[in-house]
């Protein structure tokens, strides 16, 4: 289901993608031959926050 595969993949992001930089979600969105929606997952990029740079 839509709610077991945002938990999995919240955990995934979590233990894994976020240190990479990364961030999965999944969302909706129309089909381009029809008016039927669908799941798609999204890959977004984290930006990297410089720590290090003095102010």
């Amino acid at each position: 289901t839509q709610h077991s595969i945002d938990k999995l993949l919240e955990w995934e992001n979590s233990h894994l993608y976020h240190k990479l930089g990364l961030h999965w979600r999944l969302a909706k969105q129309r089909c381009d031959s029809s008016s039927m929606m669908e799941y798609v997952l999204l890959i977004e990029f984290i930006p990297k926050i410089p720590i290090y740079r003095p102010d």
